[in-house]
């Protein structure tokens, strides 16, 4: 059972690799991106909730880039809008008061709580109750 919660940690582990290198290039963008023009090519339908999310298009540089934005925007085909960018982060593109930081940061703790639990609990020493 001890084997069982020490490979549980280490998967745990793996599934945490995307989630900080996303959260670094984010942050880096955040940190150091200058603000672009863009144009929008194509937005995501619409839809009833505000919870739905879509991919939008966008032109910079004449090369096409997307970005998930919520179902629900007021934006149009055509228009300029500005956004967050930086120079060797090209699939990271931020709005100009977009901080993603604190949910990449919470998505952290919260699964290296979850390995630190399970490495403790397949270490734990088992005691025996006599009863």
């Amino acid at each position: 059972m001890r084997a069982f919660w020490i490979v549980f940690a280490f998967l745990l582990t793996l599934c945490l690799i995307p989630v900080v290198w996303s959260s670094y290039n984010n942050f880096m963008v955040y940190r150091f991106g200058t603000l672009i023009e863009v144009t929008i090519v194509k937005l995501p339908p619409s839809g009833i909730s505000s919870n739905s999310k879509g991919d939008m298009t966008f032109l910079y540089n004449n090369k096409q880039f997307k970005k998930v934005v919520p179902g629900f925007n007021d934006h149009y085909i055509g228009e300029k809008i500005i956004l967050k960018y930086l120079k060797g982060y090209e699939n990271n593109f931020l709005y100009p008061n977009e901080d993603g930081t604190f949910v990449s940061i919470t998505a952290m703790m919260m699964i290296s709580s979850a390995i630190f639990g399970c490495i403790y609990y397949g270490y734990k020493r088992q005691t025996l109750r006599l009863e």
